[in-house]
């Protein structure tokens, strides 16, 4: 939540490795910027994307896709990021209402 363009000096590109995140712009045009981590084979590397998104919009990021979100041009950006399944730092800090309904897949 923030006016004006982000600055592009301190974007933040990572990703995430067990769930999905989806990204919902509700004021504000952005660019989400995605790279597909590169393996052995060559032949899978992909060009890195950069898809402009006004709002209302949702771009859904698989796990292990490395993303990074800029918001641009002036005015209000608000985008509200969704996790699936509930990420476990989110239900450990008491964020989830229905953390009772996910198990935690390291307890034996």
């Amino acid at each position: 939540d923030y006016d004006g363009p982000r600055d592009r000096k301190a974007l933040s590109p990572h990703a995430h490795a067990d769930f999905e995140q989806a990204s919902l712009a509700v004021a504000g045009d952005f660019v989400h910027h995605l790279r597909v981590p590169w393996s052995k084979n060559a032949e899978e590397w992909r060009e890195d994307e950069h898809k402009l998104a006004p709002s209302p919009s949702v771009l859904v990021i698989p796990p292990e896709l490395i993303h990074t979100t800029e918001g641009v041009g002036p005015g209000h950006h608000l985008l509200i990021d969704i996790f699936a399944p509930p990420r476990r730092d989110f239900i450990a800090k008491g964020w989830v209402f229905n953390a009772a309904d996910y198990r935690d897949p390291t307890a034996v």
